[in-house]
């Protein structure tokens, strides 16, 4: 199967002060799945649902050629106003710029015409939950 796909880095300007880069990639089609492989998103495969709320869903995922599990935020923008899509995209702006142990890293964004896919790291309840018991309380610094 032949997917295209672009990846540039774009200057995003969101008010008059700030302007930022950022690399963003699209896809036609950002969702492919044949009967015989699973659904999957640029070079993810799709596994199965983390999290739903009513603009977006969280999606447990595994990078196609180094096995990585991610979880995937997979918002439709659609549903959003111009607001609400101005402050998710200072949000992935944030996140891009954050490096901090105890934050969960942001890989890239991926987007279509009406959907919006983050890729963070992914943690298991599990993971954190046993972290937090076997060390205590995380340090701010």
């Amino acid at each position: 199967m032949s997917r295209g796909i672009q990846s540039v880095t774009a200057l995003v300007q969101w008010s008059s002060l700030k302007s930022h880069y950022m690399t963003i990639t699209w896809l036609s089609p950002a969702i492919s799945s044949c009967p015989e492989e699973q659904p999957h998103v640029g070079n993810y495969h799709l596994l199965r649902t983390i999290e739903k709320g009513n603009f977006a869903k969280v999606k447990l995922a595994q990078h196609i050629l180094m096995g990585r599990e991610v979880a995937i935020r997979i918002i439709d923008k659609t549903q959003l106003n111009s607001s609400s899509l101005q402050k998710l995209f200072r949000e992935v702006c944030i996140m891009k710029g954050l490096n901090h142990p105890n934050i969960m890293k942001f890989f890239e964004v991926i987007e279509t015409e009406k959907t919006l896919y983050l890729v963070m790291e992914y943690a298991s309840a599990e993971e954190v939950f046993n972290y937090l018991v076997s060390r205590g309380r995380m340090k701010e610094n």
